[in-house]
Order: structure tokens, then C-alpha cells, then sequence
């Protein structure tokens, strides 16, 4: 029968000793040394589950996850109670993007200790990225069953409850962490999105600047001699305004600078590079592109903190049917080059760009893209030119797979918003999943529908299929998780109610 040890190691061999010295070698970083010393030590015992858990270690440490696996599993081998290896070896599997063996791993770490609360954690985890939400949920509640301070379990679970649309739910498990610390930034950042999606602004931007608190996001926080602007009397003040986050914020959240411009500010927005031409149609802003010299200034605040100040309601949020523009030329060129065979112009992207080294990105942007083979139920419409804004690696799916649509691939042809701008103004209808394009073509005053996933951002509310942001919007929900079939179906036959209502369109 195996013991703990597999076997007794040699006379005079200590154990024990080994691992102190490899583990002090580690903390100094000399991963090299150690190696050698457990090396050495398994020449002399090599049934020693434990110095095989070790090298397990030391190779998991360099980077060598299926080095590492195989020690573990190696341990685990001679000591089948040994439940920290297959809960190492549900880390080493969970870095190497392989989910379903990490699920499993702890699953066996848990058979042997249920309460072994670190791999019970870990799996929440891991179900948890993958979107098996309701078993992420009771994975977390063991865990907080266990261990009901356990700050992370408990955040889990409200995210988790959150992206099911369980609100209330959710909002019980952050106010438990704020009833603790009210300056808790990730449980204030979770409930912003709550209250925002539910459309109550002022109290969810209040919360939204936790976010800066935050590990992702502190780090881009910018920091002057000059004061942060507060939403005291701007007139007078040159107030310089920086991005954050993405294209489609900065478009969305632009609004706010043309709004603090009328209160009598010199707004200097500074904006990356491929924005810079068309944020310059915005009215009485100087546009500044990302690194290039900025101008004297008397104060600073980030675009999305705008809102704090100048968006704390439906009213103050609106902009009219646009307020960016595209080149007039620009248009005229689109417009001859489409124009001809009478069919109505929609321009389409299906997917946003996967985010593999930004594991929540990755996971939204999982949620909120579909393959280019399900849009078609679009394809029935005969009478439609569809046009691919689609960028980055899903464009290669309609270039390299079934023909579900016949496209005119425009992307490729444009270098930035500008030119894109111009494309939007000379189309009918714009159909995209929650990206920038969306806000582009919202900012424009152009029609855009909304293809948004069953958690969709706070940008679009619960329910209804207006948006307060862009009254050229129509959003389409998903109705269950992953349900993109009956979104379609619903699109395809509005747009073709749309199309026999306008025939011979020119």
C-alpha cells in the first residue's frame, strides 16, 4: 500500500532539509539552483511524491506548465491523497488556457479534501471565465459558506449574479462587501454598473470613479501639477481632456467636451491617433493627438469622468441626432461608387477583436461577437448590398469560409473614423454588435441597430429597444444567453419590412 512518502527515503537523507533549501532558493529567485538541488535529492528517492510536487513547482515557476504537469501528475501518482497536485495541476492547466482539464483537476482536489477551500475557489474561477455562470455561483457560495469573509468569493458571485441579469441578487453580495469597506473599488465598480444600467446616472457616475482604484485601471490614471477639474465654473479655464479605455468610449463620452466648451471652457481634448480627424468636427474643441506637445492648462479630468459632472440624466446626456460629422467630399466619392443598382446599403460587423492576454475582455468580447456564418438569416434579403465594416482577425471569416453573405469588403479601404465616418453617411443602415462602430454611427445621427448579447453593457439599458445616448439607435436583445438565432430572425424581418416599404431604392 502507497504511503505518504511512497517509500522511506535513504538513511541520513532529510527530507525536509531539501525542500527548506530549494524553497529558500526560490525566494532569492535562483530557480536554477534549486532545480539542482531537487534533482540531486531525486536521484537518491526518486518514489518521493513530495520532491516530485517540488519540481512540479520549480518547472511551473520557469514556465514549463507541461513540465510542470507531468511532475504533479507524477505526485499525485505516487500518493493518490495528495490533493495539492491535481490543484496544481489545475493551475498549470488553467495558465495554459485549457479549461475543462482545470475544471477537472480541482474537481479530483476537492474528491480528496472537500473542504479545501483554495481549489473550491479556483474552480468558481474557472467556471466562472467560461461562462458556466449558475456553477460558478454555487461554487462561490460553498466557498462563502466556508469562509463568509472571503472578500473575492463573494465579488465572484455578484459579478457572476450580475451577468445573469440577477440584479438584485447581485447588488446583495456588493452592498455585503461596502457594508465592510465602503471604499471597496471593485464592489463600488460592480454596483456603478448596476445603477447605470438601470439608467439612474448621477448615483452610478459616482460610483463609476472607483474605477480608477482598481488594479486594471490605476495605472492609467494620469496625474499633472495642475488640479483635476471638479465641475466648478469652467468659463475662463483651459481644461485639458485625455482618453480612456477604448474607441467607442471616447466617441460616446466626446459629447461631454463640446457641453463643457459651452460653459465657457477652452476644451483641449486630446485624442489617439486614428480619432483625430474626425473629433475635430466637434464644435468649439481643439483636438490634440496623443502624444504630440500639449498646450498650457489649468485643469485635467478624464473624458468618461465628464459625465460625473455634465450627464447625471437623460436630458443632460443627449445630444440631438448628431454631433460628429464626416468630410462632405468624402461622402459624395462613397455614395457615387454605391450608388447604381437600387438596392438598400447596410454595412455590418458581427465581432469585436479578441483580447487573449486580457482575460475579462476576452470573455465579454466572447459574449458580444458572433461568427460570420450566423448572420445568415440575413441572407434571404436580396434586395440588400451589405457591406463589411468588420476589422481584425474575424473579418477572415467571410473571406476564408462559406459565402453566407455576398459582402463588398470596405475595411480594408479605410485608414481611420474619418474615412469610416464618410462610409457611414453614405449608407441606409448600419447592423453591429456593441463596438465602436456602433457609437460611430450613433454620433453621426445615423441609423444603427444594436446587436447586444443578454448582459449587455449599461450603455443600453435593461429593456426597450431605445437609447438615451443615440436617438438614431434601435438595440436588439438577446433573449437568453447566446441566443443569436432569434436576434437574427427578428433583424431580418424588420429590415425587410424596411426594404418593401422603400422599393427601387436609390
Amino acid at each position: 500500500m502507497l504511503t505518504r512518502w511512497f517509500r522511506k527515503p535513504p538513511p541520513g537523507f532529510d527530507i525536509e532539509q531539501v525542500l527548506d533549501e530549494a524553497s529558500a532558493l526560490m525566494i532569492r529567485g535562483q530557480h536554477e539552483k534549486a532545480c539542482e538541488v531537487v534533482e540531486a535529492a531525486l536521484i537518491r528517492a526518486p518514489g518521493n511524491a513530495r520532491l516530485h510536487g517540488r519540481r512540479g513547482t520549480l518547472r511551473h515557476a520557469q514556465g514549463d506548465l507541461a513540465g510542470a504537469i507531468e511532475s504533479y501528475s507524477t505526485a499525485w501518482r505516487l500518493d493518490p491523497d495528495y490533493a495539492e497536485m491535481p490543484y496544481n495541476i489545475g493551475l498549470a492547466e488553467g495558465a495554459s488556457q485549457h479549461a475543462e482539464a482545470a475544471v477537472l483537476a480541482y474537481q479530483e482536489a476537492l474528491r480528496i479534501r472537500p473542504e479545501f477551500l483554495e481549489a473550491r475557489f479556483n474552480l468558481a474561477c474557472v467556471l466562472h471565465e467560461n461562462d458556466r455562470l449558475s456553477e460558478a455561483c454555487d461554487a462561490y457560495r460553498v466557498v462563502l459558506a466556508q469562509q463568509p469573509d472571503h472578500e473575492d468569493a463573494r465579488l465572484g458571485l455578484g459579478l457572476a449574479l450580475q451577468e445573469q441579469r440577477r440584479l438584485e441578487e447581485a447588488d446583495e453580495q456588493f452592498d455585503a462587501l461596502l457594508a465592510r469597506n465602503p471604499q471597496h473599488a471593485a464592489a463600488n465598480l460592480y454596483r456603478s454598473f448596476s445603477l447605470l444600467v438601470r439608467g439612474d446616472w448621477g448615483a452610478g457616475w459616482d460610483r463609476f470613479a472607483y474605477r480608477w482604484a482598481t488594479p486594471e485601471m490605476s495605472r492609467y490614471r494620469r496625474r499633472y501639477a495642475q488640479p483635476e477639474w471638479d465641475g466648478s465654473d469652467p468659463a475662463g479655464l483651459t481644461i485639458l481632456v485625455y482618453p480612456e479605455q477604448g474607441f467607442g468610449d471616447m466617441l460616446q463620452f466626446a459629447r461631454f467636451a463640446t457641453q463643457l466648451a459651452s460653459l465657457g471652457a477652452n476644451v483641449i481634448l486630446e485624442a489617439p491617433g486614428p480619432l483625430v480627424r474626425l473629433l475635430s468636427t466637434l464644435q468649439g474643441v481643439q483636438v490634440v493627438a496623443s502624444g504630440a506637445p500639449l498646450p498650457e492648462f489649468h485643469a485635467h479630468i478624464a473624458v468618461m469622468d465628464l459625465a460625473r459632472h455634465l450627464g447625471r440624466d437623460n436630458d443632460s446626456i443627449a445630444m440631438g441626432n448628431a454631433y460628429l460629422s464626416a468630410d462632405r467630399a468624402q461622402v459624395k466619392r462613397w455614395k457615387e461608387r454605391l450608388e447604381g443598382d437600387g438596392r438598400y446599403r447596410v454595412a455590418i460587423a458581427w465581432a469585436g477583436e479578441p483580447r487573449p492576454g486580457q482575460p475579462s475582455a476576452a470573455r465579454i468580447d466572447r459574449r458580444r461577437s458572433l461568427r460570420f456564418e450566423q448572420l445568415a438569416p440575413l441572407a434571404r434579403l436580396g434586395s440588400v448590398r451589405w457591406i463589411s465594416l468588420q476589422l481584425g482577425t474575424p473579418a477572415e471569416q467571410a473571406r476564408r469560409g462559406p459565402a453566407v453573405l455576398a459582402l463588398t469588403d470596405a475595411a480594408s479601404e479605410l485608414g481611420d473614423f474619418a474615412d469610416t465616418a464618410a462610409l457611414i453617411e453614405a449608407l441606409d443602415l448600419v447592423i453591429a454588435v456593441d463596438t465602436s462602430v456602433v457609437h460611430l454611427a450613433g454620433a453621426l445621427g445615423r441609423p444603427v441597430w444594436v446587436l447586444s448579447r443578454f448582459d449587455g453593457c449599461w450603455r443600453w439599458l435593461l429593456s426597450g429597444s431605445a437609447s438615451p445616448w443615440y436617438p438614431s439607435a434601435r438595440v436588439y436583445r438577446q433573449e437568453s444567453p447566446g441566443d443569436w438565432g432569434s436576434v437574427l430572425e427578428r433583424v431580418a424581418a424588420d429590415l425587410e419590412t424596411i426594404v418593401r416599404l422603400h422599393p427601387g431604392h436609390p
